[in-house]
């Protein structure tokens, strides 16, 4: 298993010195260009999502995770994180609120049972952000 963490923020110190643990298991590469990004997410089999801090707005990443279809593991401590709604509405996705205990078998649990969404099997979750909704408000006008 590898985790690689992208972006910013200010815990470079930190994830440095975990890959320098695990021996690159774990893996900070920084701040990357939107194309090197979805290269990530097309490899990945799983995708980790850690929550906002007291921001009313879903990061558009969250939706870029959905789009995927593939299982998602978010981590949030901000009982009012707006991505909570968004991943339970897309239902492959596991929440884990670091303020409480967890049972680690839940996760490992998720991840031994979800794969990968067909597209068709969540789009009636999220019709009004699909193109073919926009096409047709556009073409009603």
């Amino acid at each position: 298993m590898k985790v690689v963490f992208m972006g910013g923020g200010d815990c470079f110190d930190i994830l440095r010195n975990y890959q320098r643990q695990t021996n690159n298991a774990i893996e900070y590469i920084g701040m990357q260009p939107h194309d090197v990004a979805l290269k990530y997410l097309d490899n990945a089999d799983v995708l980790l999502s850690i929550g906002n801090k007291e921001s009313p707005m879903a990061p558009s990443k969250i939706y870029e995770y959905i789009s995927t279809g593939k299982p998602i593991i978010h981590f949030y401590t901000w009982d009012k994180d707006p991505c909570i709604e968004p991943l339970k509405k897309y239902g492959n996705a596991i929440l884990i609120n670091e303020n409480k205990d967890f049972d680690i078998h839940l996760l490992l649990n998720f991840l031994d049972t979800h794969d990968r969404k067909v597209f068709d099997e969540f789009v009636s979750n999220f019709e009004s952000s699909t193109p073919s909704y926009t096409a047709n408000l556009i073409s009603n006008i």
